[in-house]
């Protein structure tokens, strides 16, 4: 991606080129793509790493590992059978920038279940603090806990490359899927040598990198060759551990920043030294527009798509009969009907039925819970707490993953576990369970 750092003065600083390292550092285990490919996507990159000699860091997301059922913990536990490490990237991956320092430090401590005592905590997104305050809060936090943070140089935008590919593959577009191969390569190429220049630049010899992928159907189709661009480059695999103890990663952590930019961008802010980020490359725009147009649900996977019946429904916390009585006909024609979300449609009653939606996943609090409705009741008195609204209607917790439809009834779906969710219409809530 590109990144908005005005052309300044390069640093001329000389030192002896040590060898070229890099640590392989994967995000988002278990998965990101379709359940049905997680154990097999997984296996071909574990084989991959095993050929290459690659002693990789794998960052796991325990909300993901949850949601994927009996596959979840047999994915973590292949990682662990072939001797590589597993690192906290937080309990449910949300964008630090909107929680709070105390949200943040419960994301990271619900993060480590199963983990033992990892070693690395990666930040979502590598969203490090959007303020000094918040930055220094969880960097201390973390420092008690005995974390390191996990740095990243390098990063090639693979999550958008899958994106589309799933979609690809979904609609047998072959040529596209064949021409996104073959491009996500070239363009991994030219990150992986745009960014050794970059800290060349810095610090006047390239650093030991640290290379971020994802743990997606892509990745798992093309991890050979992605290994390859390193290995014909010069480039000897080490783990992640031996990379951060290079001197660059004892530069002091200090660049504050809404974004999530790459290591060498941080440093040059932190050093002083001024590059031209506007030369880094963008993927290529039809990708982009490709894996824009993708429905989110299908990109999520399986967790969102099928059919949910409605098992019962109840008058809504928000209800005011003084200003309309809940109407109790609309709610006998809903009972027992089924839902089914699919890619490109949802089909069902006349009331829930869209042909065009336009899905978008989210991770809600509970005063964004039907459309708004409880934040609404909150902001007219402040003694109605949120949270407890949820729990009259089943929700558990602080945040639950939402699909919303974009449909012209706007109807979102609030996922209270793998198969449970939950939706608002007039003055009942609506639960739905999943059927196989």
């Amino acid at each position: 991606m590109k990144r908005f750092w005005a052309a300044m003065l390069l640093c001329g600083c000389g030192a002896a080129a040590p060898q070229r390292t890099v640590a392989i550092t994967v995000d988002d285990l278990p998965f990101v793509g379709p359940p049905s490919a997680a154990v097999a996507g997984n296996r071909t990159l574990l084989d991959a790493f095993r050929r290459h000699h690659v002693p990789v860091t794998g960052f796991v997301i325990r909300k993901h590992v949850e949601d994927l059922g009996a596959d979840g913990p047999r994915i973590l536990a292949a990682w662990r059978q072939a001797g590589l490490d597993l690192g906290n990237h937080s309990y449910s991956h949300p964008d630090m920038n909107n929680l709070p320092v105390e949200e943040i430090e419960q994301e990271i401590v619900r993060g480590e279940a199963g983990l033992g005592k990892p070693r690395f905590f990666r930040f979502p997104m590598n969203h490090t603090g959007d303020t000094k305050e918040k930055h220094d809060a969880v960097a201390a936090f973390l420092a008690a806990r005995g974390y390191e943070l996990a740095a990243c140089t390098i990063e090639n935008s693979d999550y958008l490359f899958s994106r589309a590919y799933v979609k690809m593959l979904a609609r047998n577009d072959a040529a596209s899927a064949e021409r996104l191969r073959r491009e996500y390569l070239e363009y991994t190429a030219f990150e992986i040598d745009w960014f050794a220049s970059l800290g060349k630049r810095i610090f006047g010899y390239e650093p030991p990198e640290v290379m971020l992928l994802h743990d997606n159907p892509l990745n798992a189709a093309l991890i050979d060759q992605v290994l390859a661009l390193f290995e014909t480059r010069g480039y000897r695999f080490v783990s992640l551990a031996a990379a951060q103890s290079g001197a660059a990663y004892r530069t002091p952590d200090t660049y504050i920043t809404k974004f999530g930019p790459m290591w060498g961008y941080r440093w040059s802010q932190e050093r002083g030294v001024q590059v031209d980020g506007r030369r880094e490359k963008d993927p290529p725009e039809w990708i982009v527009q490709y894996a824009k147009d993708a429905p989110t649900a299908p990109a999520a996977g399986e967790f969102y798509l099928g059919k949910w019946k409605i098992v019962s429904a109840t008058v809504a916390p928000w209800a005011d009969a003084k200003v309309r009585k809940p109407d109790a006909n609309e709610m006998r024609l809903l009972f027992g009907q089924t839902v089914a979300i699919e890619a490109a449609a949802i089909r069902g009653p006349r009331a829930l039925a869209c042909s065009n939606p336009r899905y978008a996943v989210k991770e809600y609090p509970a005063d964004m819970l039907f459309q708004g409705a409880f934040g609404e009741m909150h902001a007219r008195d402040h003694r109605v707490d949120p949270a407890n609204l949820a729990a009259q209607v089943g929700f558990r917790g602080s945040r639950w993953k939402t699909l919303e439809t974009g449909c012209e009834v706007e109807i979102d779906y609030h996922f209270i576990g793998p198969a449970t969710a939950a939706f608002g219409l007039n003055d009942y809530v609506y639960t739905l369970k999943k059927q196989q």
